[in-house]
């Protein structure tokens, strides 16, 4: 395919990335991903101008070694960890013409690694003290006719066209920077450590002009004078207050029995209904079943030509 020549993709911050792998670069795994520095920054050329392209991004093993650091640098290990499979990357610019990827290059600065197996939280996932190597892949789009039941219908094929790798981007991923020249090489070019840089600058500055270390550790307080030693006078005295003692919790006896008395209903309760009003009632001590239609016929307990009780 005339798309497959020409095509060429160079590292924009090339000289930066030959510090960093003269010392053999190391890149963080965090829980929560870190992003990559140096910046994974490329420019492009040889692609048709009005061309479909997409641009990703996936991190290769470079061995099936295993890194630990020693005073003299980094020296391969056996690995017996199974690994993880390659996580590729969308540009997140998606489909462009090849202009427009001419013009604005392929810039991955989104791209974070972690080591959190459980969440990865859409960060790509890498393993520590291994060796990677990032590969840029290019797409393109080819348009063809797909017969399918006696119908020909126009399909989107994807073709992958260019790949691109470099030795000077390989890096060993770690929880922890190993290398002190890595950490300060990083801290001096990374754009983000401006203020811990500028602190750094500050500190030693003061230290050279001033000899007080104890700037930079505390500042003292207002009471306090220059030998170190309290001075409470222009503080006002301290007022008494009341102790607050609690009252004692006093505890009641309760009976765990009515405090009323009541008369207990008799035991022939076809001459006698007690309405569940009455002070005193207690269904739970009858053992007859109480019959509500019995009210109705039941005589009258009252005689009202004698004007006394029947009982």
């Amino acid at each position: 395919m005339a798309a497959k020549k020409g095509i060429n993709i160079r590292i924009v911050n090339e000289k930066i990335w030959r510090e960093f792998s003269a010392l053999s670069t190391e890149m963080v795994l965090t829980k929560n991903g870190r992003k990559l520095f140096p910046r994974l920054q490329y420019k492009i050329s040889g692609l048709e101008p009005k061309r479909r392209y997409l641009m990703e991004l996936h991190f290769h093993l470079a061995d099936n070694k295993k890194y630990k650091f020693k005073e003299d640098g980094w020296a391969p290990t056996e690995c017996f960890e199974p690994n993880f499979l390659p996580q590729k990357v969308i540009h997140p610019d998606g489909w462009q013409t090849g202009d427009i990827w001419v013009q604005c290059g392929i810039k991955f600065d989104r791209v974070k690694i972690t080591n959190n197996t459980e969440d990865p939280r859409g960060n790509v996932l890498l393993q520590s003290m291994r060796k990677y190597q990032p590969v840029v892949t290019v797409y393109t789009s080819e348009n063809i006719i797909e017969r399918v039941n006696n119908f020909c219908l126009p399909q989107e094929r994807f073709i992958k066209i260019f790949e691109f790798c470099n030795r000077i981007q390989e890096f060993i991923a770690v929880t922890a920077y190993q290398n002190n020249r890595i950490t300060a090489l990083k801290i001096t070019n990374n754009p983000y450590a401006k203020g811990f840089r500028d602190g750094q600058n500050k500190r030693k500055r003061s230290l050279s002009s001033t000899g007080d270390f104890s700037v930079f550790l505390f500042s003292l307080p207002s009471c306090m004078n220059p030998t170190g030693d309290m001075q409470f006078n222009s503080m006002p005295p301290l007022q008494h207050q009341p102790v607050y003692t609690p009252t004692t919790f006093q505890q009641f006896d309760v009976p765990l029995t009515p405090q009323f008395t009541y008369q207990q209903p008799p035991l022939n309760t076809q001459q006698y209904c007690y309405p569940t009003t009455m002070p005193g009632y207690t269904p739970w001590q009858c053992t007859n079943v109480w019959n509500p239609g019995f009210m109705q016929s039941s005589p009258s307990l009252f005689d009202d030509s004698s004007q006394q009780f029947l009982v």
